[in-house]
């Protein structure tokens, strides 16, 4: 089994040595820090100390993009009685045989601080994010990680990175591969002690499974699942309500009908995994997954609840910090494995993740690839830099110039050229016309039919990925479908092409590639416009990454502005050398310093 990705590109990225501190450098990214390839949107859920419980959502409530939403409500998972907070949850259990490689996603406390600096190699491709480097913007806890290395069920594989983590989803404003929660601010701002969203449970559901239990439909912003499988934190009052006899926040509950109240049971529990369900010593299963090792895999758990689970079940989880059989030598940051017969074994130490053995695991998933190394490095969030046009993390003298040809002003918007229509024809026979097009964010695609019959529907050849679809196929000529790519959709579903096929013609397919408009690198303050605050903030960047100031303006154009009679609007701006919103007289020494030392 293995996860349906593009193929891995070569990355060639030339950093200078001055990138590297751009870590700890408070900015706002008018294009945001996004990924290659980013993953699929999860399920999730927060503690009761995110600033996003209240209203219709609770912490013990499944929650979706876009907004978040309330994808599988408490109460269909029979969780009434609060407060209770769900922990750990599965919506399909993948087959793991013996040579099977994953990846392992996890989320973390807000008191982890991570153990080691960014894998340097994926530093070297521009993508410099995880947990140390996000604790130290007070912004870790609401995030996704991905392990830098492969596993198998018998452990880490190794590979071309270090025994460490990656950032594959912000908590927010990372062009849509977030989780739309708070602080709503890219993974390159210092943000102030506060109490931010933590996400305490994560899971990847594929799309199409054959699996006995869970599985899913292609997701399209509406969730259905035949089974979810979960935990509760110990001492939740649900506990008591459900089906056992020991509550405990070490069980494992199913839930066979999720979207109501009712078909709640126990899966597995606490005794079957080796752990303690009662007393001051009781164990409490932070984040868990479910997986059938195959036949020759190794034997795990055999004979599992009263559900009649066929042959054996795996268990990969972690445990809260205040878990008793956390011994010498355990830790809340590490990974277990169950191993049958009612004990359980190290799978993954904290180093191995590279965390802290203090640190704390909240949730964890997983996904099955066939090409570890290629999905860590297209997955992971890279680094973007605002007016960086050649994408080689830099700006040069000729970038800074261009600022000028972007310039709106307050309140006028950058895109000049504003939202345009692109018409594709179905048909006629068994091609889309054009077959692929490239629109800016915000366009609309308007496809007409020309014969059929056929459909639009977005993914590849039987496999939708639920992004957009117009339906049953019609034969209907004039018949028509459209789909705007706005900011609204592309953060529900980031990426940056959306390929499509017709349900009833092999081979007939299409692609939408979408880009943003040029000058959106300008907009650091994310307005809409590009105007002098963006040019502030844009000349400390260049001023960070050169050494030097950036002020593009002849001596007659610097004139023509301190006389309020500039060239080009944007050369108010650009004259204010001190800053202090005016260009006059007081600017004349700092231009006179950037001739003699500028570039």
């Amino acid at each position: 089994m293995s996860l349906n990705r593009p193929s891995r590109r070569t990355v060639a990225v030339h950093i200078s040595a001055v990138v590297f501190g751009l870590m700890a450098t408070q900015w706002v990214h008018a294009f945001p820090p996004n990924a290659d390839v980013p993953l699929d949107n999860p399920l999730f859920s927060v503690d009761a100390g995110s600033p996003v419980v209240g209203g219709p959502i609770t912490e013990s409530d499944l929650l979706d993009k876009p907004g978040p939403f309330v994808a599988i409500p408490a109460v269909g998972l029979g969780v009434i009685a609060m407060p209770s907070d769900l922990d750990g949850v599965t919506t399909s259990i993948d087959v793991l045989g013996p040579m099977d490689e994953f990846v392992i996603l996890f989320t973390v406390s807000r008191s982890s601080t991570g153990s080691a600096a960014p894998d340097a190699v994926l530093t070297g491709l521009g993508k410099p994010f995880n947990v140390t480097d996000q604790a130290m913007r007070s912004q870790a806890t609401g995030d996704v990680y991905m392990t830098t290395q492969a596993f198998t069920v018998s452990g880490a594989t190794g590979g071309p990175f270090s025994a460490n983590n990656v950032l594959v989803l912000n908590q927010g404003d990372v062009g849509g591969v977030d989780m739309d929660l708070e602080p709503n601010t890219s993974p390159l701002t210092m943000v102030p002690p506060m109490v931010i969203d933590s996400v305490d449970a994560i899971d990847f559901p594929p799309a199409v499974t054959g699996l006995p239990f869970g599985g899913s439909v292609p997701r399209g912003g509406i969730t259905d699942f035949s089974t979810v499988f979960f935990t509760l934190q110990e001492g939740s009052a649900a506990l008591q309500e459900l089906p056992s006899t020991v509550p405990s926040g070490a069980n494992i509950y199913l839930d066979e009908n999720p979207f109501q109240p009712g078909g709640e049971d126990i899966f597995l529990r606490a005794v079957q995994l080796g752990l303690n369900p009662l007393g001051a010593n009781a164990d409490d299963i932070d984040g868990m997954k479910l997986f059938f090792p195959d036949a020759n895999g190794i034997p795990i758990q055999e004979g599992s609840g009263p559900r009649g689970v066929p042959g054996t079940i795996g268990v990969l989880f972690s445990l809260t910090p205040t878990s008793g059989s956390l011994g010498p030598g355990m830790s809340p940051a590490d990974i277990f494995i169950s191993t049958g017969g009612g004990t359980f074994t190290l799978f993954a130490s904290a180093a191995e993740l590279g965390l802290d053995p203090m640190d704390d695991i909240t949730s964890l998933s997983l996904i099955l690839t066939d090409d570890a190394m290629g999905l860590i490095e297209d997955s992971a969030i890279k680094l973007n830099v605002p007016g960086d046009t050649d994408g080689d993390l830099m700006i040069s003298h000729t970038e800074c110039s261009a600022f000028a040809s972007c310039y709106s002003g307050d309140g006028v918007s950058y895109d000049f050229d504003g939202v345009a229509t692109f018409d594709v024809s179905v048909g006629p026979g068994g091609a889309f016309s054009p077959g692929t097009i490239t629109i800016e964010v915000g366009d609309t695609v308007h496809w007409t039919w020309a014969d059929g019959p056929h459909n639009v529907v977005s993914g590849s050849p039987g496999v939708p990925d639920g992004a957009f679809s117009s339906g049953p196929p019609t034969a209907v000529v004039g018949s028509t479908f459209m789909v705007a790519f706005d900011e609204f959709f592309l953060n529900a579903y980031p990426k940056s092409t959306f390929d499509y096929y017709s349900d009833p013609d092999a081979g007939m397919t299409g692609a939408v590639n979408v880009s943003p408009d040029a000058c959106a690198t300008f907009d650091l303050d994310l307005d809409g416009d590009v105007d002098c605050i963006d040019w502030q903030q844009f000349r400390a960047i260049y001023n960070d990454l050169n050494g030097t100031d950036c002020i593009p303006l002849t001596i007659s154009e610097f004139a023509a502005a301190m006389v309020c009679n500039p060239v080009h609007p944007a050369h108010i701006c650009m004259a204010d050398v001190n800053a202090d919103g005016a260009a006059d007289g007081l600017d004349m020494h700092g231009y006179i310093q950037y001739l003699l030392t500028g570039p």
